[in-house]
């Protein structure tokens, strides 16, 4: 077997600066060409994500080449995003009713179903350290559940209601960086509530109302949408033609004008200094020199509760391999005791790139692959040992 314990983990540090956004422009990166933009998930190297609502696609833009791909169509109008620990895609269907996850092995249901009855329409989700999934089901199309809820899937595949909207349309939800609180809004709403997050449950308490918008018609319906949260706490709100920003108390920092109705929001790209934002037909993104931006689930504190030995040997293991993408340095995978496994190495669509044999428990990439997120499979007599995912940074 290979050692799973001995492989090399980059250590990133994180750098703290004086926060500051105001007088950000927000610079387009597409050309009208879509219809409707929603829910951007960054896949933690060199890509956004993001769905096309209405021509049921979820679209990748390449932050190097600045190159616009279609990823998968027929997405059953695709919602929001987010890359799980696996660097799995999780994805809210509306059309459906349904958390699915799209990986190289195809697309499978996550959950479609409370209490015998399909979901209403899933429209955001956010991914605890755990693997649990919150996530809001207001109603966009025919409504099946009784009422417009926010919902929290544990690990285990158990599903509660932590809080029911009745008619209203809960819609953003993210986790304070610390992984203390969530963070939800209410698109027909200025209030934007935070709960209390028990470590060990993922339940929810204590709901207060953080802090409010403000909406330039003074109506309260807001159209309230997708969030993120930075390294500092602070709370980024998409609402109408606008992103808020909120401190870690709920008071303002600051709010940016846009011409499209915003929708949604992540930090991604070198050091997470660059906040990309879905609007109208568009993908945009503001550049924050001095923001350290956070990435769910992966920049949450760690599970003290994780039984790492128990996952050390289970049967079916995927870890990640992180890889310095420096130019001046080779992209090698140092393994131990592997010589002799063959391996294949394909893209996380599941197209085969390179295979082979270990040979002195390395395996040279530097001239196959670029920065981007990776799958790598290891067999023994043609049965599947490990799979193993590799980040180039």
């Amino acid at each position: 077997m290979i050692n799973k314990k001995k492989i090399n983990v980059a250590k990133v540090f994180v750098f703290m600066a004086i926060f500051s956004i105001n007088g950000q422009t927000p610079v387009k990166l597409s050309t009208d060409q879509f219809k409707f933009t929603e829910g951007p998930a960054w896949d933690g190297s060199n890509k956004i994500y993001f769905t096309d609502i209405p021509n049921n696609k979820i679209i990748s833009y390449n932050l190097s080449t600045n190159v616009f791909s279609e990823v998968y169509n027929n997405t059953n109008k695709a919602n929001g995003l987010m890359f799980n620990k696996d660097y799995d895609l999780i994805i809210c269907e509306g059309e459906t009713g349904r958390l699915s996850k799209r990986s190289s092995t195809g697309v499978e249901t996550v959950i479609d179903k409370y209490e015998e009855k399909r979901f209403n329409s899933p429209n955001d989700l956010c991914i605890d350290k755990k693997g649990g999934i919150y996530f809001t089901d207001p109603t966009w199309y025919p409504q099946h559940q009784s009422s417009n809820n926010l919902y929290y899937l544990n690990k285990d595949g158990v599903v509660s209601v932590e809080e029911t909207f009745g008619n209203d349309k809960p819609n953003g939800v993210t986790i304070s960086p610390d992984g203390l609180y969530l963070y939800v809004n209410n698109s027909w709403s200025d209030i934007i509530f935070r709960y209390n997050i028990n470590s060990s449950t993922g339940k929810l308490s204590n709901r207060i109302n953080f802090t409010k918008l403000t909406n330039p018609d003074d109506s309260k319906i807001t159209g309230a949408d997708g969030m993120t949260v930075d390294a500092n706490g602070n709370l980024y709100v998409t609402a109408k033609l606008t992103l808020q920003v909120f401190n870690s108390v709920g008071n303002p920092i600051s709010t940016i004008n846009f011409s499209e109705k915003t929708t949604n929001c992540v930090f991604g790209g070198v050091n997470k200094k660059t906040l990309f934002v879905t609007a109208g037909n568009n993908l945009y993104k503001l550049y924050m020199p001095d923001v350290d931006g956070f990435s769910h689930p992966f920049d949450l504190e760690e599970d003290t509760t994780l039984n790492l030995l128990e996952i050390n040997n289970a049967h079916s293991v995927t870890r990640k391999i992180l890889i310095n993408s420096n130019p001046i340095y080779n992209k090698i995978i140092k393994l131990t005791n592997a010589d002799g496994y063959e391996y294949r190495l394909a893209d996380v669509q599941g197209q085969l790139i390179l295979k082979g044999k270990v040979s002195n428990n390395l395996i040279d990439v530097s001239n196959v692959l670029e920065q981007g997120v990776y799958i790598i499979q290891f067999l023994k007599n043609k049965v599947l040992v490990q799979t193993q995912k590799i980040i180039i940074k």
